[in-house]
């Protein structure tokens, strides 16, 4: 079916325009507060557009209350242009607020609630909510939560006449970078390169014990670097890999588990990592290349657990490589590689100190040119409008509830509730710092179980780094902290959103998938507790610091994959399983001298034991009886 057809046009056209505005700006910009309003504009309007009241007959008969939505999005964007000079050169809090400010205020809040219920669901919307009853209600709240409240005009000041609400800095990383990225993944798709992706691990690992499992895993996590979204990757990935691995021997809630925790890591995946890391990096104030260089280590350890337990089973249960048939797929691999230029372009751009904007539309330039060395991979006008329609639909599912945020931010800063908050916890854990580690695990899961990944990364950044700051933490350190937890709630029941993906594809039910995923990814949950306790595992410090950092929490995940399988060199008993156990944690555990030396010395004698065991076994094979 043509984008060029009757259902299209009005889709196209707006999005035709929204592309327009992205690039103007790189090469014109505008003043922050008038690019934010305008992008979020644009983002409401195309979600009335896609996302339509609702379905079947009685959407077509509610259809005009989305063309209202659409206009009355259409009409903020104009309002800030319109009146940019009054609005950018009045004096906060101090200049009157006009009623049509109020009016738009009131309208834009209504909009990003309806429209963050049509992209994410009720459970962002219970929360934003709460927060603007929370801004009035203020001093009928019990305790540390009550303060003098908000009236109407400091809320429009906050949340629409200034960059500390609506237009914050989610936004301005929505206009300035992720509009880009997304637009690119689109296109890398629509190219044929998540295809590549899941045809190169096939490649790899065809002829390998555990084959299709392995394959999932590489390529989720080659193409988890561009999308940055774990059900994105499940559906695009999975529908091929789940069915292979059922093929190989593995069951079907094994095979919807895998691939539900090789999609989550995508996000924890250098370069892109999704939204939330372009978030960080402007939070921290510091160049998005560090945030993406400290978080490489901890996502290469979040892979190779994964794919030792994958390793261990197929050798313990004897699941096989692909047949010949299975593995015709990948043929054609090197042909194609070529689609790979553009992302080795993006790191390189990124690890350069270029700007990251125009970094990420050169590499846009790059992948339309160099799509057209073949025909399967080209992008004609008919499949760019279709990878650009699809990018900007994922635009905006992830626009719209960023401006949505804008809300808690300004209610929160306005309201000094991260403060009261910090201190609350302080209160609660009494100090205890494994405690409010704990506490702030939980949060960030229970965030994640109803909220996207970027909206509780938002909210938990919120709320948890600055007591996190408090206990001693870096602040890169503490932002990681609650990033990776936000995205491990995508695999932790009894939610678990990209086990809901895979559940459908692998047919098994949600439940079984989600705590398969949760079982396997259990040392997963391990791992930031490295990078708190050794800042060597971001990058940071020493060179010596950096290397007994990654060997630690290599041999750590190792011995931990050994006792989950119950393998290693061949089937482990009850004592060595736990010995593995031992040193696992161990090692995982923060890198002192009194931890990890002994446990490294034990994890030598334990492989030395189990090579001369398997030695042993196969010289002197057990008869039948």
């Amino acid at each position: 079916m043509s984008v060029f057809n009757q259902w299209f046009r009005g889709t196209t056209l707006l999005a035709v325009g929204w592309l327009l505005f992205q690039f103007y700006i790189i090469f014109y910009p505008q003043v922050p507060l008038i690019q934010k309003p305008v992008h979020v504009a644009f983002a409401l309007a195309f979600c009335f557009l896609v996302f339509p009241l609702s379905k079947g007959a009685l959407g077509k008969k509610l259809r005009w209350l989305d063309w209202i939505g659409i206009v009355v999005s259409c009409l903020i964007g104009i309002y800030f242009v319109a009146d940019q000079t009054r609005i950018l050169y009045r004096m906060t809090f101090i200049e009157d607020v006009l009623l049509r400010d109020y009016v738009g205020c009131i309208l834009l809040t209504l909009m990003l609630l309806e429209g963050t219920r049509r992209t994410t669901g009720m459970g962002l919307v219970y929360v934003l909510i709460f927060f603007l009853a929370y801004s009035f209600l203020g001093p009928w709240f019990p305790g540390w939560l009550k303060f003098k409240g908000i009236n109407l005009s400091q809320l429009t000041e906050v949340l629409f006449l200034s960059d500390n609400g609506i237009f914050g800095i989610p936004t301005g990383v929505s206009v300035d970078y992720l509009f880009y990225f997304v637009l690119f993944g689109s296109l890398f798709g629509a190219s044929g390169g998540g295809q590549l992706f899941t045809d190169l691990g096939l490649k790899v690992t065809s002829k390998t014990k555990g084959g299709p499992a392995k394959a999932s895993v590489i390529s989720s996590g080659l193409f988890g670097m561009i999308s940055g979204s774990a059900v994105a990757n499940v559906t695009v990935d999975g529908i091929f890999t789940i069915p292979l691995m059922k093929k190989a021997g593995y069951s079907s809630a094994e095979a919807g588990a895998i691939e539900a925790i090789s999609s989550t890591g995508g996000q924890l995946m250098p370069p892109v990592m999704g939204a939330g890391a372009f978030i960080m990096a402007e939070m921290l104030g510091m160049p998005y290349f560090d945030v993406a260089k400290s978080a490489a280590l901890p996502a290469v350890a979040f892979y190779l657990s994964l794919f030792l337990i994958i390793d261990f089973k197929a050798r313990k249960t004897g699941i096989g490589s692909l047949s010949d048939e299975q593995a015709q797929i990948q043929i054609r691999v090197l042909p194609r590689l070529y689609l790979l230029f553009p992302v080795i372009l993006l790191v390189y751009f990124i690890a350069n100190d270029y700007s990251v904007t125009w970094a990420i539309v050169w590499t846009i330039v790059a992948l339309i040119v160099v799509s057209y060395f073949q025909k399967e991979t080209r992008l004609t006008p008919a499949r760019f409008m279709q990878g650009c329609l699809d990018g900007v639909k994922q635009v905006t599912q992830v626009a719209v509830p960023i401006g949505g945020i804008g809300i808690i931010i300004g209610v929160t800063v306005q309201s000094g509730l991260a403060m009261k908050f910090s201190s609350m916890l302080m209160d609660i854990t009494g100090g205890n710092i494994l405690l409010t580690y704990f506490m702030v695990i939980v949060g960030c899961i229970i965030l994640g179980m109803g909220l996207p990944t970027v909206a509780a990364y938002m909210i938990g950044a919120i709320l948890f780094v600055p007591p996190l700051i408090d206990f001693g933490l870096t602040p890169l350190a503490a932002h990681l902290f609650v990033f990776y937890y936000s995205v491990l709630s995508m695999i932790t029941p009894p939610v678990a959103l990209a086990a809901y993906a895979a559940a459908g594809l692998a047919n098994e039910s949600v439940s079984k998938v989600g705590w398969t995923a949760f079982r396997l990814s259990l040392v997963i949950f391990l791992i930031p507790f490295v990078f708190i306790y050794d800042p060597g595992m971001l990058f940071q410090g020493p060179l010596s610091g950096i290397l007994i950092a990654s060997l630690t929490t290599v041999f750590g995940i190792t011995t931990w994959a050994a006792f989950v399988v119950g393998y290693f060199l061949g089937s482990l008993n009850p004592i060595e399983r736990g010995l593995f156990l031992i040193v696992s944690l161990g090692l995982i555990a923060p890198t002192v001298a009194g931890t990890w030396i002994p446990s490294l010395i034990l994890f030598i004698l334990l492989v030395a034991w189990r090579f001369f065991r398997s030695r042993l076994h196969r010289s002197f094979p057990r008869r039948a009886p």
